[in-house]
Parts: structure tokens; sequence; C-alpha cells
């Protein structure tokens, strides 16, 4: 029984090192599937006024999907996805995604990714991911081998999808929608004023050390018991009276067995505890003052445009002039 197994990555690299695995580890390539954003195409698309997006892309979007060794190259398209924007896609979710056509997007990529066995409520989440600049590898396995294709999914960071949609869903993420804009990634510059503070920890570190050792030694051992024998003694007697019923029963034909018995002595060991040496630790305390230096970044603002034409400030009277 085939089952669909799917991992979402934050990036193409990661789904890059996924195909490639899967390849190397015998997957056949006609049941591997990925698709990313191509951002790079639609950086350049950006830059040139009336791009179509619909196009099929040129070489250089299918060689970089291609290149990594992923061995799809056939199957390779660049299509422009609703809600995404420009995708590469291959494998059967490119055949799915370009049903209607090379550079037409069928029924988008919800469409694409319910075709290939997806829910469709896990198919939003991914086709989200997609449109955030992340990428989606799906592989059709056997369940012997699923379990395998999930490991190395997992072995390159696929991501928790349920918990990354938990966190869109709280900033007020509805669903993929493919009528929305294609996502553009907030771009500014980010300066860390970075403080250091001073945190002291301890650790354990040996200071001395005692060797006990425990060996057996045997020692002689004396004790007394007295000890019983039986010994058989016969005796024969004469009598003369009439023989009565008991003597004539005791006379009949038998054989009779007497056994002579005597003690011996048996010996056994019982452990005893006959004295205890106990090694503990006594604990004690002592303060240790630590001085060192932290480092401060400060985060000057030279605003000299907004300041040009205007009068010094007086250095405690923020307003007031100097020379009023």
């Amino acid at each position: 029984m085939a089952k669909t197994v799917v991992g979402s990555f934050d990036n193409y690299q990661e789904a890059q090192s996924v195909v490639e695995e899967l390849a190397q580890a015998g997957f056949d390539h006609d049941n591997i599937s990925i698709m990313a954003k191509d951002q790079e195409r639609r950086d350049r698309e950006g830059s040139e006024a009336g791009g179509d997006t619909s196009d099929v892309a040129s070489g250089a979007g299918k060689g970089a999907l291609a290149g990594g060794g992923l061995g799809l190259a056939a199957g390779v398209i660049a299509v422009a996805v609703p809600g995404i924007g420009p995708v590469l896609a291959a494998g059967p979710l490119a055949t799915a995604l370009a049903g209607a056509g090379i550079g037409a997007a069928a029924g988008g990529a919800i469409g694409a990714l319910t075709k290939l066995g997806v829910g469709e409520e896990d198919a939003h989440a991914y086709a989200e991911n997609i449109r955030r600049g992340g990428a989606v590898v799906v592989v059709d396995a056997t369940d012997a081998d699923a379990e395998q294709a999930a490991g190395i999914m997992h072995n390159h960071g696929a991501i928790d999808i349920d918990r990354r949609r938990e966190q869109w869903q709280q900033s007020g993420w509805q669903g993929f929608d493919e009528n929305a804009e294609p996502y553009e990634a907030e771009q500014e510059q980010v300066i860390p004023a970075v403080n250091e503070e001073l945190e002291v920890g301890k650790r354990e570190v040996e200071s001395g050390r005692a060797r006990v050792y425990v060996r057996s030694t045997e020692e002689p051992a004396h004790e007394e018991i007295k000890l019983r024998e039986d010994d058989l003694h016969v005796e024969r007697r004469p009598v003369d009276r009439p023989a009565s019923e008991r003597d004539l029963e005791a006379s009949r034909d038998q054989s009779m067995e007497f056994r002579e018995t005597k003690e011996e002595p048996v010996v056994q060991k019982t452990p005893r505890v006959t004295e205890e040496v106990r090694v503990g630790k006594e604990s004690r305390e002592r303060t240790e003052e630590i001085d060192d230096t932290v480092r401060r970044t400060d985060v000057e603002i030279d605003d000299e445009e907004h300041r040009q034409g205007q009068p010094p400030r007086h250095p405690d009277e923020p307003g007031r002039p100097l020379n009023p």
C-alpha cells in the first residue's frame, strides 16, 4: 500500500538536500516531487518592466533546480502560481501543477497538492509556507519505505507544519488565499545594541580523593561439636517357655534389616556484618568575589539633515537657545 510522505522546509536548500538523499537511498525519481518559491526569478522580474510571470522559465531557473544533482531535470517547470508567484517544481507535483499545459497553474497549489494525496487542510499550510519562501517535498512511498523517507526529511530540518500553522493563526492567518498578493518579506536593516551581562556560575572540580580497597582473605576457624554413633549389638540367650501367639507370629519366615547410624558434622558459612566503613563528604560554603569587565554597545544617530538651520540647544534645558 502506498503512502504519501510530505515534508515542509524553510528554504529551498534544505528541500534540495532531502531530494538528493532520497535519490541516493534508492527512491524512484518518478515518485519524488519538490516545489519551491522561485525568488531569483521574482527578483529578476521585479527589475524588468512588463515581465510575464506565466511563461516557462528560461534555462537559468531549471538549471538552479536540476544543478544540485536532483535527477529531476526532465520534469522541472517554472510557473506562476496564484497567491505565491513564480515557483519551481519537479516530479509528479509539477505534472499536477501544470496539468492544463506548461506555464499555466491548473488548480493552483492546493489542487496540485491534494492530487498527490495531501489533505486539504494540510495543503493550505504547505502552500502558505511556500508562499513565505519555503519549500515542500512529497514522496509516494511504500509502507516499508515511508518511515525511511520521513526520517530523511526530519534529519534535514523538516518543520512541524501543525505548530507553524498555529503560529500563523495566532497572527490572524485563516488559510492560504490564492487571490492574495505574493508574500513579500519585510526588508529592513537591524542594528543590534549588544550589552554584555556578567553571569557567574559554578562548576565542580576535584580537590582531593581517597581510595578505599575492599579485599577478601581467609583465616583458620575452629569449632567443636559432639557426634553420636549407634552400633548394632546381637545377643543370644537360652529361654524355656510355652510359645505364645506373638512368638508364633514373630517366628514366621521373614527378613528384617537393622542399621547402624552415626552423626557427622555439617558445615555451612553464614555471612555476618561485623563492621561498617562509612565514606561521606562534609560540605561547607565560601564566598568568592568576581571582578571582570562587560562590553556595552551605544548606537549614536547623527541626523545632520534634520539639524541644519536649527539653533544650538542648551545642554540643560532642551529647547532653549544658547544665544537667544
